[in-house]
C-alpha cells in the first residue's frame, strides 16, 4: 500500500469516529419536550399546594402570616405582562405552599382583555443538573370579577409548547394546570402565555424529577449516547486492526 493510500485509510476511522461524536453530543442535547397533562389538580382552601421544595413563586401575594412564599433558586424570571393584583383585598382562596407554609393568598399576575396571546413571563434555567420536571400552573383563585375561563401554554426554547385551558372555578378552590418538560439544559428557557379575557396566573410551582447527578456546567449524556459513542469506539477499533493487518 503507498503512503497515499496508508493516509486514508489511518484517516477514515478517525473521521468516522468524530460524525458519530458529534451525532452523539447532539442526542445528549436533545431539544426540550413539553407535554400537558389533560386533568386538573384541585385542592382545597387552606391545603398546601403541588411541587417540590424548592422552586416556587406565587406573584404579589397578601401573606398576614409573614410566610415565605416564593424561592427560585433554579431559575430567573422575567415578568413580561406588569400586570399585578395582589391576593389580600379580593376573596381570593388561601393556599400553603409546597412542604406547608403558613397560609396566604395568591395573587394574580395577568395579561390583556383582547383575547389575543399574552405573555406573562419567562423563566432561565440556571441549573445544569435539571433535565426534566413537572411544572403546576396556579390558576383557580379568583374572585370571578376580574378574570374568565382561559387558557395557559408553556413553551420551551421557543419550540415545543403545549396548552391547557382552564376553567375558572369557585372562590373555596385552586386549581392547577400540570406540564411535563424533558430534555433540559442549562440556559433553557421556559416561556408562559395566556390567551382568554384577561388571563391570569396566580403562582407556579415545579416538581423536580430528572436531575444529573453532580452536575455542574456541563451535560451528562443520555445512556442512548453512551452506547452510540461506545460503538463507534469499537468500530473504529476494528477498522484500524484491518488497516494493520493489510499492510503487513
Amino acid at each position: 500500500m503507498n503512503a497515499a493510500a496508508e493516509r486514508m485509510a489511518g484517516g477514515a476511522p478517525r473521521l468516522g469516529l468524530i460524525g458519530l461524536m458529534l451525532v452523539a453530543a447532539g442526542v445528549a442535547r436533545a431539544t426540550p419536550v413539553v407535554v400537558a397533562d389533560p386533568g386538573i389538580i384541585t385542592v382545597a382552601s387552606n391545603a398546601i399546594a403541588p411541587g417540590g421544595t424548592q422552586d416556587f413563586d406565587f406573584f404579589n401575594v397578601y401573606n398576614p402570616h409573614g410566610a415565605t412564599v416564593a424561592t427560585m433558586p433554579d431559575f430567573t424570571l422575567l415578568d413580561q405582562a406588569n400586570n399585578f393584583k395582589p391576593g389580600g383585598g379580593y376573596s381570593y382562596s388561601f393556599l400553603e405552599a409546597p412542604g406547608g407554609s403558613a397560609n396566604f393568598q395568591p395573587g394574580i399576575i395577568y395579561g390583556s382583555d383582547t383575547n389575543v396571546s399574552d405573555n406573562l413571563f419567562k423563566l432561565t434555567l440556571n441549573s445544569s443538573a435539571i433535565q426534566s420536571l413537572n411544572i403546576y400552573i396556579d390558576f383557580g383563585v379568583t374572585d370571578l370579577n376580574a378574570v374568565n375561563d382561559h387558557s395557559i401554554t408553556v413553551t420551551a426554547n421557543g419550540g415545543s409548547s403545549a396548552t391547557v385551558g382552564g376553567i375558572v372555578d369557585t372562590r373555596s378552590t385552586n386549581n392547577f394546570m400540570e406540564f411535563s418538560v424533558t430534555g433540559l439544559s442549562l440556559g433553557a428557557t421556559l416561556e408562559f402565555s395566556g390567551i382568554g379575557a384577561r388571563p391570569y396566573i396566580a403562582g407556579v410551582t415545579f416538581d423536580i424529577n430528572g436531575t444529573a447527578a453532580g452536575a455542574s456546567s456541563t451535560i451528562v449524556p443520555e445512556p442512548g449516547s453512551v452506547l452510540l459513542l461506545g460503538g463507534a469506539v469499537l468500530a473504529t477499533l476494528g477498522l484500524r486492526r484491518r488497516g494493520m493487518a493489510a499492510r503487513r
